[in-house]
């Protein structure tokens, strides 16, 4: 027994000592085994010495071509985390490209003046030539324009080829303001894909002397100061909420004002008639305002500016808390589309196979010379009809009102029962909030 017990010691004790070997001849193992040592470097150091490496080199960049460096990105892997970076400022596709280039360009720079960064790649298969870099385009609040200027620049590696090396894609995305966000296709975003190779040809073929600014058209000033003014009084004269507006289309550079592309919001319903007068009124005020601008009459690319060179949405939206903005699924419009010199007006029907799911269909169609003419003939509507929209529309927002009146009681009464206290004056503010969006002339 003694024998036996003397025995199963000393295996532990082999055991044990084998263990100690391994890790000491290997500290790796103990932690991930992705990483190798450098010089001594252990895992953590390794990881130490990227991330401070990544953050000079965000330092850099954002006072040399004014970013704003988004820390964080490559301290895992460098072929899934990418150097990211805001941009608040707009770009065009051509100067999107050329700041991507100069950034790699830097980081490449750097990584060669370090060896564990070089080391570090050596092992990812990858190249200081061929580093991705990623920027977001945006305004107040990280808020991208969406107004046909570049959003993003993205970066990507392909599959390994049969040299086991990794190429460097990029994927550039913008949003069209004249794009339906609620028919959830994917019309309302433009995706430029490019290897750096093809990229690096076509910098060399540009004129983008300083990447950290964005070069603006002698137009572009103007014209989006006469947009917002225009969104402004659409707001006050029609209850209508803009969400952007653009003249800007993705990989399409232009040195004049080729079209408009914008896309707005009705909080009521209407029907054919109402749908048409308002594409109609809405469209002649935009191209009065053009035309109108003695700065922009050099630009244009036709003067006078015709209704062929518009893009122009309406969406017939209630409003819903805490839902957002949804379609009428009644005879009502759901939308009014204005493009070629068409006009477009659609409705939502029962699906055929599920009477609880609606299709979205066209109702009619009419040329922009149609639609006038008719609209010039209709009589202006009865007493009757204009009685029975008011009451509908006081219906509707009554209801509304409601909803909001039982969400604030519920509230008070949580808070009543819970607190007892101060807290009671927060279902008040959130009421009057609340209200104060529900005017159509407020801003989202």
């Amino acid at each position: 027994m003694d024998i036996t017990n003397h025995i199963a010691t000393f295996s532990k004790r082999i055991v044990l000592v084998v263990i100690v070997l391994i890790t000491s001849s290997c500290p790796a193992c103990c932690e991930e085994s992705q990483f190798d040592t450098y010089e001594g470097l252990t895992e953590t150091q390794y990881k130490n010495h990227i991330k401070e490496f990544q953050r000079a080199f965000g330092k850099q960049i954002e006072s040399e071509f004014n970013l704003k460096w988004v820390e964080g990105g490559f301290v895992h892997n460098f072929s899934n985390d990418q150097p990211e970076f805001y941009a608040y400022r707009r770009a065009t596709l051509e100067e999107a490209r050329t700041l991507v280039l100069v950034l790699i360009h830097k980081l490449s720079l750097a990584i060669r003046e370090d060896p564990i960064m070089l080391s570090y790649l050596n092992k990812l298969s990858l190249t200081p030539d061929t580093m991705g870099v990623n920027i977001q385009f945006a305004y107040l609040h990280n808020w991208s324009y969406d107004d046909g200027s570049i959003d993003s620049v993205y970066s990507y590696h392909s599959k390994e080829d049969t040299n086991s090396v990794k190429k460097l894609y990029f994927q550039y995305t913008s949003t069209d303001p004249f794009g339906d966000f609620s028919t959830h296709d994917n019309s309302v975003y433009t995706r430029i894909e490019e290897s750096f190779e093809d990229a690096t040809k076509l910098h060399a073929a540009t004129a983008i002397t300083n990447p950290a600014i964005h070069q603006t058209a002698g137009f572009e000033d103007e014209l989006i100061q006469i947009l917002a003014s225009f969104e402004t009084e659409m707001k006050k004269k029609y209850g209508l909420r803009f969400r952007s507006s653009g003249w800007m289309v993705a990989g399409k550079p232009t040195p004049n004002i080729l079209e408009i592309r914008t896309k707005c919001t009705y909080l009521h319903s209407v029907d054919n008639r109402e749908a048409r007068e308002l594409i109609l009124l809405i469209a002649e005020d935009l191209l009065n305002t053009l035309n109108d601008s003695e700065a922009l009459r050099p630009y244009l690319e036709e003067y006078p500016f015709p209704a062929r060179r518009l893009k122009l949405r309406m969406l017939f939206r209630k409003e819903k808390y805490f839902v957002g903005d949804v379609p009428y699924y009644d005879e009502s419009m759901e939308s009014v589309v204005l493009s070629d010199d068409i006009i477009t007006y659609y409705h939502h029907i029962p699906d055929a196979k599920d009477s609880n799911m609606h299709d979205r269909v066209v109702y009619a169609q009419e040329s922009y010379q149609e639609a006038q003419k008719t609209f010039e003939n209709t009589p202006p509507p009865t007493l009757f009809k204009k009685a029975t929209k008011g009451i509908k529309n006081f219906i509707s927002s009554t209801i509304h009102f409601l909803d909001l009146a039982v969400i604030v009681f519920f509230m008070f009464l949580l808070l009543m029962v819970t607190t007892g206290g101060w807290l009671l004056i927060i279902p008040v503010i959130i009421f009057f909030i609340l209200r104060r969006r529900r005017t159509p002339s407020q801003e989202d």
